[in-house]
């Protein structure tokens, strides 16, 4: 994919006003694109690491679930943003 990103970039996107960013959940695959031996090295030009959510940023996205409930799931998810996200509505242990 990195090889095929490499070429679209510099046969056509590298003289636009486009932008890419490329997000990973896994820091292997971060580090992997940015090591020397990746087809976009040295075409990167920011890097944003985001640290995980702490408990109460993490109740943000399901402030209708009980408290307790919140605090359960942080446990088991810990702060990934996107994990969260994901989290259905409605309340998986059953309480409001």
């Amino acid at each position: 994919m990195l090889s095929v990103l490499q070429t679209v970039w510099d046969t056509r996107l590298s003289r636009t006003k486009a932008f890419i960013v490329l997000m990973g959940r896994l820091i292997s695959f971060s580090e992997g694109v940015l090591s020397q031996r990746s087809p976009i090295y040295g075409r990167v030009t920011g890097v944003l690491r985001l640290k995980p959510l702490s408990s109460l940023e993490a109740r943000c996205f399901v402030r209708e679930w009980s408290f307790e409930n919140a605090l359960r799931l942080y446990g088991f998810f810990g702060g990934v943003p996107g994990t969260w996200q994901r989290l259905t509505l409605e309340d998986p242990l059953g309480e409001r």
